[in-house]
């Protein structure tokens, strides 16, 4: 109910297991959200996801990468510091 109230653009389904169609497919009931008819439903896979401790780091920066491709270049030489 939460979701369909909130109606995301993007939905991230944090998994620590292998990306799975099937788990993806369970989105479907639920057609009337945005990020569901836009096909914007993440299959995010990550050991780390799930674990407190120094690994969120690393799945941070993976999540940004996914919302921002642009976060995940390195900047330019000219780029401002």
């Amino acid at each position: 109910e939460q979701i369909i109230r909130l109606n995301p653009e993007i939905i991230i389904d944090v998994s620590s297991e292998a990306p799975n169609p099937a788990r993806m497919k369970a989105w479907a009931p639920l057609s009337t959200v945005r990020a569901v008819q836009s096909g914007k439903v993440i299959d995010f896979a990550d050991a780390h996801a799930l674990i407190p401790g120094p690994g969120v780091l690393e799945t941070a920066r993976k999540l940004a990468g996914l919302l921002n491709p642009a976060s995940s270049r390195p900047p330019s030489p000219s780029a401002p510091r």
